[in-house]
């Protein structure tokens, strides 16, 4: 989330009426985090909405995120919810804010969701088995979801952020050596269980109510990918003591067993689960350096926090340190601990 195409007042008052006209615009606030979106948090009389323009994306993109939402709603996800999209008066899902380059750019309005956030330092073990449960369940329903998206931060689209680094005198010499850990990652990896990925579950993308998770947001970065993908990026954000710079076992051990109580990981997951968070680990390396360290001059002025590549690149270097015994140790699957099978 981040503020790239600024609205005034009478914008937001008109675009509020498309969705209700009996509702008052009372405040209006741009959120300044992330690095894709402009999102603003509206709060009429009538409750507060969430919009979010959809920067740089394709009817398409929308339209997938829509189908995702649809099919979490209708599932049993423990008592947690997702994003409901709030309807247009005409019924439409989506509202089409301006033509940019010839191309829509689509506004989407959401309810604002129930709960809190969780600052990182109060992250313990009945969070992580929370969201490894939550992360599985969602994994079981989106089944019946045939999305032709790939995911669109899969391996092919690190690689592609990986050459925009070498091609940057600023970041050349980071690029070199996230190819040369991709090279050895593309190597190694192999065909694992497939599914639709959230793909960006983070702490900021959940909502919680005395200690419960609630709410999952933020499933914009949704496509078809690798399950134990998602798992490993869940690790990444939910199990790094950045005070220590090290994972924390006891928060791995509890996201991954939460996960395994609801879906039992296929043999091919438990070994391949190492290499998938590692490429987690340095697609937001990647993707961080990308969009905050490249020169971006049409981005320049655009209200944002800045997200440090560096806090990601300590995590790939803590995997790889660790190698494949110690992160079956970290996870709690070390060798001869029993099988399991889909």
């Amino acid at each position: 989330m981040a503020v790239y195409t600024t609205l005034d007042e009478v914008a937001l008052r008109a675009l509020v009426s498309v969705y209700d006209d009996q509702a008052e615009l009372v405040r209006a606030d741009g959120v300044a985090a992330g690095s894709i979106n402009t999102t603003y948090r509206l709060e009429t009389d009538r409750g507060a909405w969430f919009l979010r323009i959809n920067e740089g994306k394709s009817t398409d993109d929308v339209f997938a995120e829509r189908a995702v939402l649809r099919a979490l709603g209708g599932a049993a996800l423990g008592g947690v919810v997702v994003p409901a999209i709030v309807p247009t008066r005409i019924g439409g899902s989506f509202y089409l804010l301006e033509m940019r380059a010839g191309r829509p750019v689509w506004a989407t309005v959401f309810a604002e969701l129930p709960g809190r956030d969780l600052a990182p330092f109060e992250i313990g073990a009945g969070h992580a088995v929370q969201i490894g449960a939550f992360l599985a369940r969602a994994h079981l329903a989106l089944r019946c979801v045939r999305l032709r998206r790939p995911n669109p931060y899969g391996l092919p689209v690190v690689a592609r952020f990986v050459d925009e680094l070498l091609q940057s005198p600023v970041t050349a010499e980071l690029g070199a050596r996230l190819a040369a850990e991709l090279a050895v990652l593309r190597r190694g990896r192999r065909l694992l269980p497939r599914g639709v990925v959230h793909g960006d579950l983070f702490p900021n993308n959940t909502k919680w109510l005395r200690e419960q998770l609630v709410a999952v947001f933020d499933w914009e970065m949704a496509g078809t990918d690798h399950l134990a993908l998602d798992l490993g990026i869940a690790l990444c954000a939910w199990c790094w003591r950045q005070a220590e710079r090290a994972f924390d076992a006891t928060l791995c051990r509890a996201l991954v067993q939460g996960y395994r109580e609801v879906r039992p990981l296929a043999p091919s997951e438990r070994r391949g689960l190492y290499l998938e968070t590692q490429l987690a680990a340095l697609r937001f390396t990647a993707s961080r350096a990308r969009d905050f360290e490249l020169p971006r001059p049409e981005r320049e002025h655009a209200t944002r926090d800045r997200l440090d590549y560096r806090d990601f690149l300590a995590r790939l270097e803590a995997l790889q340190a660790m190698r494949r015994r110690g992160f079956a140790a970290l996870i709690g699957l070390a060798q001869g601990s029993h099988r399991e099978a889909t």
